[in-house]
């Protein structure tokens, strides 16, 4: 549920929100209609890294079955190949989605 504010609570809360914005957004952030938007990009941003995340973890999941069965002799290049493969297309997603900010 909305809490309900008065027409001064609000412009305090618009006022904190630019500020925020100003400090913490990206420099060349621009909100298409109203500075709220960034409240949308914020979620999509964290989803889409999240996404992100997942896939490194699993191909860290598979690099590592990949050593193991090296180790023990069954496993072969195709199967390197193809992790390195997924690993070259997943690098610059993550690098880019943890230093746009920067």
């Amino acid at each position: 549920m909305v809490q309900e504010f008065n027409d001064d609570d609000m412009a305090d809360v618009g006022r904190a929100l630019m500020r925020a914005i100003e400090t913490y957004a990206d420099k060349g952030w621009r909100p298409m209609d109203c500075p709220s938007e960034i409240v949308g990009d914020l979620h999509n941003e964290r989803d889409e890294l999240r996404t992100l995340v997942i896939e490194a973890l699993e191909l860290t999941k598979y690099t590592a079955a990949a050593f193991a069965y090296t180790e023990a002799g069954s496993g072969t290049p195709e199967w390197f190949e193809g992790l390195r493969e997924q690993l070259e297309m997943l690098q610059p997603k993550l690098i880019n989605a943890v230093t746009h900010n920067a």
